[in-house]
């Protein structure tokens, strides 16, 4: 789809509780999300667009893919709204077609292919889409935003934390992920479960160990193996 001579396209949520009728004005403001896109610019490019409203957490959030990548930026509601109309929308003479619309519930904790699609490029797990340092399974197990994911470091008891993002389950630890620790940084053993200080459920949770204490040299790292 194309926007010619300033006309613009919509796709995404509208709340129930605004005051107007379903008209391009109106749709040009905040209620009406992902993504108003004009000023003569080629639009999508993708045969196929995905929009996703995440409600997992207080506040929810929206944003608009095509070919596996994020357009613009993502949008948090200050107030989770009713949503009465999903699709898109079109003012002035933009051209295009839609050959097919589907509306689709997925799981809370998506799987990892499913948040590779739209974060990591259909990466694996082991590897490193953003080029940050951080694994993709490990920035899925935190749920981390698109873009630099920050490695956790050492507190000042000498204790990392991962934050757990919801993906995985605290049940999972030892066949979803671990956490390894290795003197040489070329031999790595498993923390056993009971060694740990923290392994709870997110949104919110967290997964945390203390490396040896004074004298003992001693590296950690969070593997990841999603399903």
């Amino acid at each position: 789809m194309t926007t010619v001579n300033g006309s613009w396209v919509g796709v995404g949520f509208l709340e129930t509780n605004a005051t107007y009728g379903w008209s391009s004005a109106a749709l040009r403001t905040a209620d009406w999300q992902v993504w108003p896109q004009g000023f003569n610019a080629n639009v999508l490019t993708s045969n196929e667009v995905l929009v996703r409203l995440d409600t997992t957490g207080s506040q929810w959030k929206t944003a608009m893919y095509q070919g596996g990548v994020q357009i613009g930026s993502t949008f948090t509601y200050a107030t989770n709204p009713t949503i009465t109309y999903v699709g898109f929308v079109a003012e002035g003479p933009a051209v295009g077609s839609v050959s097919a619309f589907k509306l689709t519930a997925v799981s809370n904790s998506p799987t990892f292919a499913t948040w590779a699609s739209t974060n990591a490029g259909g990466q694996a797990a082991n590897l490193d889409w953003d080029n940050d340092g951080v694994s993709n399974g490990v920035e899925f197990f935190m749920d981390a935003a698109p873009g630099f994911t920050a490695n956790p470091g050492l507190n000042g008891l000498k204790a990392v934390t991962w934050p757990n993002g919801g993906n995985i389950p605290s049940s999972a630890y030892g066949t979803q992920f671990v956490v390894e620790v290795s003197t040489d940084l070329e031999s790595w053993e498993d923390v056993s479960l009971g060694n740990l200080d923290e392994n709870t459920d997110g949104p919110g949770g967290s997964l945390s160990y203390t490396v040896s204490g004074p004298g003992d040299k001693q590296f950690a790292r969070l593997k990841v193996t999603p399903n």
